[in-house]
């Protein structure tokens, strides 16, 4: 039992390295990196267009993994380029 139970905890540490592993090239991308230095730039130009799309594009990074915060800002950028602005009316559909 005691094999079992310490087989079972290398396994789901080496499943976490993986992940780990995995979630750090993908926060590396070159994709991810240049939303990064958008996302930068956006929140010192227009910090209230920032929030705004953070509020609109935050449930899409929920759960906090690298994939996630990489879709939020996928996000924020295609909004932005749609025309999303604080102070900006909004066209009725």
């Amino acid at each position: 039992m005691y094999k079992f139970i310490a087989i079972a905890l290398s396994a789901l540490t080496l499943t976490a390295c993986h992940a780990t592993s995995a979630e750090d090239e993908l926060l590396a991308s070159p994709e991810t990196e240049e939303l990064k230095a958008w996302t930068r730039q956006l929140k010192a130009d227009d910090p209230d267009s920032a929030r705004l799309l953070v509020r609109e594009c935050g449930l899409a990074g929920a759960f906090g993994s690298a994939d996630s915060k990489l879709e939020t800002m996928r996000c924020m950028h295609r909004k932005y380029d749609e025309g999303a602005r604080a102070g900006v009316a909004r066209k009725a559909l």
